[in-house]
């Protein structure tokens, strides 16, 4: 159970990470277009498709989260007792096949 708890928080520390990065960008282009210091129409446009393309990749990334959860809560562990020799096993539920959808 330790194992399982130290892994979900590195996944969460990861998953921070990567949501915290097409933010910045984010950010920064957008502030840079409200405060007027983009120089030529050719960058604007350049800004503006980089806040398109992270708001994209923001968009994969939740819904994978998102999926990853539902996944989850359709396949845990079950802990059992062997009802003849006592030793503790565990066992996943098993539920139907499901595809998962991966943004290429």
């Amino acid at each position: 159970m330790l194992r399982y708890a130290e892994q979900r928080s590195n996944f969460v520390a990861a998953v921070t990470h990567e949501l915290k990065t097409p933010l910045t960008a984010i950010r920064m282009y957008g502030e840079m277009l409200r405060d007027g210091i983009v120089p030529t129409a050719t960058k604007r446009d350049e800004y503006y498709r980089h806040i398109t393309a992270e708001s994209e990749r923001l968009t994969r990334l939740v819904n994978n989260v998102l999926e990853l959860g539902r996944l989850e809560k359709r396949a845990h562990p079950v802990a059992w007792r062997l009802p003849r020799s006592g030793r503790s096993s565990t066992t996943w539920r098993q539920w139907p096949a499901r595809t998962l959808r991966v943004p290429a």
